[in-house]
């Protein structure tokens, strides 16, 4: 009598209990998907064209020191899958960090910081940055534009709503060649997707971060060449010497003035010599300010710890769904208290 009475309660009781775990098992499976591993898939801003002004001195110590630059185009998501940078009007950096970027030197003394990045069943192994093989040369993590031009200038395309738009803005570098002889045919540049937040976190400024222009490239079958006829790399300029400091001159000087020392006094006096402007002066100058230098490593304050939390809470979701489907928890408190 007892398990007839029983097993009809259990059956539905069971049922219901699945019903209960499995929902908290997919939502802890969700969460820990999309914020462990969802940024992962967000595709990356993409070299555009080569920008005018690339130059290359011959410095007296017989070193190259080269400066290029180019541009970058970040467009509107247009595929479902990928997160995307939804860039509008009134968001035109949607919740990213920003744009960033690292040059491919193609230096014989200095291989930079090999990475291969892979997508498609395709790899792609790159030097980007230096190792500091000359002191000069310090590019050692990913370069960034501070705000407000951290995700360049917005357009609005309208596409695929209105208010839509993408972003495009520029990426520069400098290197310091140990001589004519070890210079490349072209540089090139690798971007990438800073993250989430309104600085980066340090995973998305080191070369490592994969969520960048090569990946992205191999995931759309498009390949990542080094032909400096395409938009991933500018042929070197031309060298040319490094022109001549401009010749400093001394400040002009005045002859002493002499002045009389009385009225009626026959006797001059030498006047006290003007106090100089530098001088004078003691508040700092008003001159216009400089943007500070891009690059280096940017403190932490993005989306990692963030997603790291929620990752947590998913897998903690996902053992608390397992064990409310193995585990009775009512008859288990029953037998615990004697009933």
């Amino acid at each position: 009598m007892r398990e007839r009475v029983w097993g009809p309660v259990m059956r539905p009781r069971a049922r219901r209990r699945s019903r209960e775990a499995a929902a908290v098992a997919v939502a802890g499976a969700t969460m820990a998907c999309l914020f462990g591993a969802g940024v992962a898939f967000a595709n990356s801003p993409l070299p555009a064209q080569n920008a005018p002004g690339n130059t290359a001195f011959i410095e007296p110590d017989g070193t190259i020191d080269v400066t290029v630059q180019g541009t970058w185009n970040w467009p509107f998501s247009g595929l479902p899958h990928t997160e995307g940078l939804n860039a509008t009007l009134g968001n035109p950096c949607d919740h990213r960090a920003g744009v960033g970027w690292g040059v491919v030197w193609n230096d014989p003394n200095d291989p930079g910081n090999v990475q291969t990045y892979s997508n498609q069943r395709q790899s792609v192994t790159v030097g980007i940055g230096s190792t500091g093989i000359i002191s000069a040369n310090n590019d050692t993590t990913v370069h960034s534009n501070l705000p407000p031009a951290r995700c360049g200038t917005f357009t609005q395309t309208n596409v695929p709503g209105f208010g839509d738009g993408t972003v495009s803005g520029t990426w520069s570098g400098t290197h310091v060649y140990a001589s004519q002889a070890s210079l490349p045919s072209q540089v090139c540049v690798v971007t990438f997707d800073l993250g989430f937040g309104k600085v980066p976190a340090p995973a998305y400024v080191r070369f490592t971060n994969d969520d960048n222009s090569v990946v992205w490239s191999l995931k759309l079958n498009r390949g990542w060449t080094t032909s400096a006829a395409g938009p991933n790399c500018v042929p070197m300029p031309t060298p040319v010497l490094a022109p001549n400091p401009p010749p400093t001159t001394p400040p002009p000087t005045s002859p002493p003035v002499v002045t009389p020392s009385g009225p009626g006094s026959g006797t001059p006096t030498p006047a006290t010599p003007a106090t100089p402007a530098s001088v004078r002066s003691t508040s700092p100058g008003t001159g216009p300010a400089t943007a500070a230098a891009s690059g280096g490593a940017l403190a932490f304050t993005g989306f990692g710890r963030t997603g790291q939390l929620l990752c947590l809470a998913g897998l903690l979701l996902v053992l608390l769904g397992l064990f409310l489907y193995f585990v009775d928890v009512r008859r288990t408190v029953q037998w615990l208290l004697g009933l």
